[in-house]
C-alpha cells in the first residue's frame, strides 16, 4: 500500500468518504462500494485523474456502451448474462470472471463487467424538478438545474416511481435525450430490451440508477 491508495476500503459497513486517500480501482472478483452517497460517487471519480478527465459515468455514455454491445462488435443481440451475487465484481469471488465470460460485454475477459445484476450504477445524471434535501449533499446537482460537461438534468416533474418506479411511456419520450438509451431501447411501459427492468428519475427518485435488476437501466 503506497500514499494515496487504499485496496482494503470497506465498502458495506458505512459511506466512503471523500479522500485522497482514497482511489477507485478496477478489479474482479471484490466487493463492489456501497453505502457511497451519490456526492461522493461523483466527487471521488471526479478526483480521480483530472489529467485524463476522469468522472462519474454520464447516461450517454451508459448509452454508447449499451449500443455497442448489443452490436457485432459486442454480444449481436444476445443479451449479458446476470450476475447475481449482489456485491462481488465480474461474476464472484476471486477470478470467477475468468469462467462468467457471458456476464462481459464482449464474450470475452476484456469487456465490460456488472452492466446486468451486481450492485445498482449511478450515473451522473438527476432531475433538475427535485427541490428535497436530497440534492444538499450532492454537488454535481446543485448546478442550477442544467446540464454540464459531467452530469445531465433531466426535468421531470411527475411522481412515477410509487413502489416500483416504473417509467411511463410518455414521460421518458418526452423527457429523455437522444443517445442516452433510454426511450431507444423500449419494449413496453414496464420494460426495455430483453424484458428487462426499466426506471426513470422523478419527484421521489432523483439520481439515475442502472444495471443491478437490467443491463440497460
Amino acid at each position: 500500500m503506497t500514499s494515496g491508495e487504499i485496496s482494503g476500503v470497506p465498502s458495506r459497513p458505512g459511506n466512503v468518504i471523500i479522500s485522497n486517500d482514497i482511489k477507485l480501482v478496477s478489479k474482479p472478483g471484490v466487493e463492489s462500494w456501497g453505502n457511497i452517497n451519490v456526492a461522493n460517487m461523483y466527487k471521488n471519480s471526479y478526483d480521480y485523474d483530472r489529467a485524463k478527465e476522469s468522472h462519474l459515468i454520464k447516461n450517454s455514455e451508459w448509452g454508447a456502451t449499451a449500443y455497442l454491445t448489443h452490436s457485432k462488435y459486442g454480444r449481436n443481440t444476445t443479451e449479458i448474462a446476470m450476475n447475481n451475487s449482489s456485491y462481488y465484481t465480474g461474476g464472484g469471488e476471486e477470478e470467477a470472471y475468468k469462467i462468467n465470460t457471458n456476464q462481459s460485454s464482449t464474450g470475452n475477459v476484456y469487456g465490460i463487467y456488472d452492466l446486468n445484476g451486481n450492485s445498482y450504477e449511478n450515473t451522473a445524471a438527476f432531475n433538475s424538478k427535485y427541490s428535497g434535501t436530497r440534492f444538499t449533499e450532492s454537488s454535481f446537482a446543485s448546478t442550477g438545474g442544467i446540464s454540464t460537461k459531467y452530469a445531465t438534468a433531466y426535468s421531470n416533474d411527475s411522481n412515477i416511481s410509487n413502489a416500483t418506479n416504473i417509467i411511463d411511456f410518455n414521460t421518458g419520450r418526452n423527457v429523455s435525450i437522444t443517445g442516452d438509451g433510454i426511450k431507444e431501447v423500449w419494449r413496453s411501459t414496464t420494460a426495455s430490451w430483453f424484458m428487462d427492468y426499466a426506471t426513470f428519475v422523478d419527484l421521489e427518485s432523483p439520481f439515475y440508477v442502472r444495471g443491478r435488476l437490467s443491463w440497460i437501466w
